[in-house]
């Protein structure tokens, strides 16, 4: 997460803008998180369901059905 030390001359206003940004991005990459957290089982199953030679392109599809969230 980016970090940002408001200038002691920093306008309100910019300061606002900037929790207000810092709030929505943390509320996005949590989103990414609980994906994952909710649905790396696909991933584990997929695997462990697989050969040798089958077990990656099964992990591989799994993990593009994470990604498109």
């Amino acid at each position: 997460m980016p970090r940002w030390q408001a200038p002691a001359d920093a306008s309100p206003e910019l300061i606002a803008k900037w929790e207000t940004y810092i709030q929505g991005l943390t509320l996005h990459e949590k989103g990414h998180v609980d994906n994952v957290v909710n649905n790396y089982l696909r991933v584990k199953t997929a695997i462990q369901s697989g050969t040798c030679l089958t077990a990656e392109t099964g992990a591989q599809k799994a993990l593009d059905t994470l990604r498109k969230f």
